[in-house]
């Protein structure tokens, strides 16, 4: 376990009022940075309900925060986990319009948002090709584990128009991304495609 009193994964009664009490002593400048990295702690060990108190008071700073980027998009995640997709969708758009976009997240809004209009069918399939466009074109270091989940969601956006080529192309280029080498020698978990056996079969027919 941590020792740093806000990176501690713990969150029963006498944990909380810890941290609070801790919090209350810090740096004003220094809080929402310890609620946004508490809040990710807990996320680890599936304390949803704490880890979103502390993400939505992160959201009391203004946009340009550089902790209310990464807020942001972990409440979205916590919406789809919950079964919120409109909530979801309004943080990932938050996130998209923020000036300092994709500073300060993982970059990877677009593609969450898109997924999730793929899901409505024709009404939201425009609007997520344009999303994945604007992905996929942005100069910027793409981790392997997005370039895979990108490639998924070209593949379901061209299943819905009968792009037969664009999905065994697609296909081909997600099997060979998840086969790739860690990005970082030194954080070699960091951009690691981790799909399922089912996921890699179903590449594979598609593939062929």
């Amino acid at each position: 376990m941590s020792s740093d009193w806000y990176r501690r994964p713990d969150w029963d009664d006498a944990a909380r009022e810890e941290f609070e009490r801790r919090l209350a002593r810090a740096r004003p400048f220094n809080r929402s940075q310890y609620l946004r990295i508490k809040a990710l702690a807990l996320l680890d060990a599936g304390e949803d309900q704490g880890a979103q108190e502390l993400l939505l008071r992160v959201l009391d700073n203004p946009d340009e925060s550089p902790d209310v980027g990464l807020a942001v998009e972990f409440l979205g995640n916590l919406a789809v986990r919950q079964g919120n997709r409109e909530l979801a969708k309004q943080y990932y758009r938050r996130g998209l319009a923020a000036p300092r976009y994709p500073g300060g997240t993982t970059g990877g809004h677009e593609i969450a948002l898109a997924e999730m209009l793929l899901d409505e069918g024709a009404d939201g399939h425009a609007e997520a090709i344009e999303l994945l466009e604007t992905w996929f074109a942005r100069p910027n270091l793409k981790f392997n584990n997005q370039l895979c989940r990108w490639h998924l969601a070209v593949i379901k956006a061209a299943e819905q128009t009968g792009d037969a080529e664009t999905v065994r192309r697609s296909a081909a280029a997600a099997l060979e991304v998840a086969s790739r080498e860690p990005q970082f020698s030194r954080h070699k978990d960091v951009g690691v495609v981790r799909a399922d056996p089912v996921t890699l079969r179903r590449l594979r027919k598609l593939a062929k």
